[in-house]
């Protein structure tokens, strides 16, 4: 698999390598390298890329509007929407199945494809193509399907300081349920997702972290340990930690960077459960008090279905109570934990000059 960022100004990727694609034959496809929007998924020949030791320019060879440049995302007679839109981008990233039905036969007339080609410099003569042909196009799906938290993107691009809002549907286990000097697991414990970047997931139908690791194992418990303590403390999960990138020629991560991680993971915040002081809401929203509260308790039903963590499964639009609520209690959070957020900021801002900070 590939990530693929989508942005206004462009999509695709900055690590430029070969890929190996599993199926029958297996492929590989070099890979890497932006375009701007309009561009992404046209039909193009071999003179659609750089050349040798240029890092941007205009390519020649691309050619945009054709009439046979994808299956489902063409909304009408046969004709490319091009360009690339918002529509695309959010389609492509909701398609949570599309990992495990693009390799079963009867549902792959479901799969979102177009063209792809690497606009970078070719690594080999080999490389030196366009859009092959219907054979060789792309399909696209949920990028959650192999890390649903970029933060490697950011990392790559020398980003020193990351707050990273972990909003997941799994429950961070608290230390009275869970030990993980002793069990580092992660199943029924905390996000798999997360616990990728330290090297830590678990296998799951539907996923694929394992290409994710960019920190040592060690600083897994350090930061999990740091989490359940300020979940314990009532005022959200949220923990600071320097890393040391370790190296990951997959998502182009070279080893020794130092980057300063803020996490702040989804969860219950008793003290804020405290504060609210409509009684109809404390008592549809929030399960238990006092010393019978269990950050994993949610409610069953009603208004507060699950807050806050909602199922995105089963819970495609959210009311305005809890998106009010949720709202609320997040921000809540970030003022509790205000003095670590700024000096977060403050570690982002040392050695660049002021005309240089952009808020």
């Amino acid at each position: 698999e590939t990530l693929v960022e989508s942005t206004p100004l462009y999509v695709g990727e900055a690590h430029t390598r070969h890929e190996i694609y599993r199926g029958f034959p297996q492929v590989k496809h070099q890979v890497g390298g932006y375009v701007e929007p309009f561009a992404f998924g046209a039909m193009t020949d071999k003179h659609a890329h750089l050349p040798n030791g240029q890092q941007s320019g205009l390519l020649e060879g691309v050619m945009t509007n054709q009439a046979s440049c994808g299956s489902a995302i063409t909304p009408r007679s046969g004709q490319c929407s091009w360009p690339w839109a918002l529509g695309h981008a959010v389609g492509a990233s909701s398609w949570a199945p599309g990992l495990v039905l693009s390799s079963i036969p009867i549902f792959q007339g479901l799969d979102i494809d177009l063209p792809y080609w690497s606009p970078a410099t070719p690594l080999s003569e080999a490389d030196n193509i366009g859009d092959e042909g219907a054979c060789g196009r792309f399909i696209l799906a949920d990028g959650g399907c192999t890390s649903n938290i970029y933060i490697s993107g950011l990392i790559k691009r020398s980003v020193k300081t990351v707050i990273a809002f972990v909003n997941t549907g799994v429950f961070l286990a608290p230390s009275s349920a869970w030990d993980p000097t002793k069990d580092n697991r992660t199943n029924g414990h905390i996000d798999d997702a997360f616990g990728s970047f330290f090297g830590m997931e678990q296998r799951d139908f539907g996923e694929d972290y394992q290409q994710n690791q960019i920190f040592d194992s060690k600083d897994f418990v350090v930061v999990v340990q740091a989490l359940q303590a300020s979940q314990a403390a009532g005022v959200g999960a949220v923990a600071t930690m320097e890393h040391t990138t370790l190296a990951n020629p997959a998502l182009g991560i070279l080893a020794g960077l130092k980057v300063k991680m803020v996490w702040v993971y989804l969860t219950r915040a008793y003290k804020f459960e405290d504060a609210i002081r409509d009684p109809d809401v404390k008592t549809a929203a929030f399960v238990n008090s006092g010393a019978s509260w269990d950050p994993r308790d949610v409610p069953k039903w009603g208004t507060f279905w699950n807050f806050p963590r909602w199922d995105t499964f089963l819970q495609l639009q959210v009311n305005k109570e809890q998106a009010n609520l949720m709202s609320h209690m997040q921000a809540w959070i970030v003022k509790q934990h205000a003095d670590v957020l700024k000096a977060a900021l403050a570690y982002a801002r040392e050695g660049v000059e002021k005309e240089e900070v952009i808020i």
